[in-house]
């Protein structure tokens, strides 16, 4: 999902490369608030971003990912697709 997300973030706007860590760290908050059961912190990924952005410069950029994609963030991943195959054969291995 994390990898979803950032392709079509980056499709719909033209950034610095500079942003890459921050879009990522984003990404990956939303991408965990969404399918998760815990979230990592703030501050750890802060620290993954090598503390070049604040916890504000996170928050802010997850609000404007969600903005831009208009909060579209589901999709089918081709696993889902074949785990409901398997579900609908009937074939329990």
């Amino acid at each position: 999902m994390i990898i979803n997300l950032i392709d079509r973030y980056m499709k719909s706007k033209t950034l610095p490369i500079g942003n890459a860590k921050l879009i990522a760290a984003a990404c990956l908050l939303i991408s965990t608030k969404f399918g998760e059961s815990e979230i990592p912190y703030l501050k750890d990924l802060v620290t993954l971003c090598d503390k070049c952005y604040n916890d504000d410069h996170l928050l802010k950029m997850e609000l404007q990912i969600l903005i831009d994609l208009d909060f579209n963030i589901k999709f089918t991943s081709s696993y889902e697709i074949l785990d409901e195959l398997v579900l609908l054969s009937g074939d329990s291995e």
